[in-house]
């Protein structure tokens, strides 16, 4: 039985990059960036209005002029406009280039208006250059905007429409096949009989990882029959990049997972690891490199080996790196088994730190319980307290940290 550390580690090494594939720009997804996009030319491209007002000639301000006649009009999205007159001046609209023979533009709350002329207000005080955004100021042409493994988000989406980038390179997110096993399982819109429940491992698995990116997910059901259990998972094997079983990897009479995967040409690179939840948790690689990852049954212990060890996965093959972040345990906690303790806490921000309450289940099957946490903590197996103020790796759940 090997450790949380040697585990995660040995899953990690076996991670292979996916490919990159070409998203459109109407997509708006949060993919991953695989190459560098570059400035098509500096932006502003062009000496920029910042203000609605006046743009004049700064030299006219200081040999004491206070009092312009309105040329002309430059708005945003024309042409350039060019000043005649240097005792003139053009008026502006936010956004507008900057008119030619210009370099100052005055805000129109420090003017007063007659007819065809304005009047500087008499509190106004003028600087050179002042609500002008000049060209290349916030970047040269050709500088790298955003570098290759940029999650894109708003921010990043608006760069990339910007520099008129509408193909982007991006990583291929894999396919993953959830599959749940056992003969006692039966489908959420069955009555089941008293000798059976119904299945939700399936759901629970296939809902973090859509709802963390991954949504090329899809979900089957296996019976405890090595026949059927064979033939499904060889097909599965050849159309999925990654397998993820829930039941069937302990040591029952008809735990056949890791065996019907032997005989499918998976190699098992570890099987148990010294946590609580998750003990019988396996690992292999299929023929083709594919991850198979055989989850215990019991829902708790399900979702938390996922979180533990395959979400890190997916995002390593898809360049992404994201460490837990930690929280600071409340109250004093004891644990004596020598195991990594995956404890599931409810988080709150107290004096500006994040606060970890350790929240009691009734065994890895009690789910209900488990709806009241955001996550959980991770207490190594050196010690058997754990005080209050500590600080510990945290794991949520999705959707929220807090």
């Amino acid at each position: 039985m090997i450790s949380v550390s040697e585990a995660e580690a040995l899953v990690l090494s076996h991670v292979l990059r996916e490919e990159t594939c070409l998203l459109s720009i109407e997509s708006l997804k949060a993919e991953i960036l695989q190459e560098d996009l570059m400035a098509d030319r500096p932006f502003p491209p062009f000496h920029r209005v910042a203000m609605d007002g006046i743009a004049i000639r700064f030299s006219e301000y200081e040999k004491g002029l206070r009092h312009f006649a309105i040329q002309e009009i430059q708005a945003a999205g024309e042409p350039q406009r060019t000043l005649h007159d240097d005792r003139h001046c053009i008026e502006v609209m936010t956004g507008a280039v900057l008119p030619k023979n210009c370099d100052t533009v005055i805000r129109v709350e420090d003017l007063t208006k007659e007819g065809p002329s304005v009047h500087l207000i008499p509190s106004c005080v003028v600087r050179f250059g002042q609500n002008v955004h000049l060209q290349g100021s916030d970047y040269p042409d050709g500088e790298v905007l955003l570098s290759k493994g940029t999650s894109l988000l708003a921010p990043q989406w608006a760069v990339a429409a910007t520099i008129g980038q509408s193909q982007i390179s991006v990583s291929k997110r894999p396919s993953v096949a959830v599959v749940s096993t056992g003969t006692e399982l039966v489908e959420v819109t069955e009555v089941p009989l008293p000798h059976q429940i119904r299945s939700s491992n399936k759901y629970a698995l296939s809902a973090f990882l859509k709802q963390h990116g991954f949504e090329n997910v899809s979900h089957f059901h296996l019976a405890d029959s090595r026949e059927r259990m064979f033939t499904k998972l060889q097909s599965l094997l050849e159309e999925h990049d990654v397998v993820v079983l829930s039941g069937g990897v302990s040591m029952g009479q008809f735990d056949f997972v890791p065996s019907v995967l032997k005989d499918l040409g998976v190699q098992e690179i570890f099987h148990k690891v010294a946590q609580r939840p998750g003990k019988p948790f396996w690992f292999g690689v299929g023929p083709e490199k594919q991850m198979v990852f055989g989850l215990p049954g019991n829902p708790v212990s399900a979702l938390t080996c996922l979180v533990r060890y395959l979400y890190p996965a997916l995002n390593k093959k898809i360049g992404v790196v994201k460490n837990p972040i930690t929280v600071r345990l409340k109250t004093d906690f004891d644990f004596s088994p020598k195991l990594t303790l995956f404890q599931p806490v409810q988080v709150k921000i107290e004096d500006a730190e994040l606060r970890a309450f350790p929240i009691s289940l009734n065994g890895s099957g009690d789910l209900a319980s488990l709806t009241k946490s955001d996550g959980f903590i991770e207490l190594p197996p050196n010690k058997a307290h754990f005080a209050g103020g500590e600080v510990f790796p945290y794991w949520h759940w999705g959707g929220r940290i807090l």
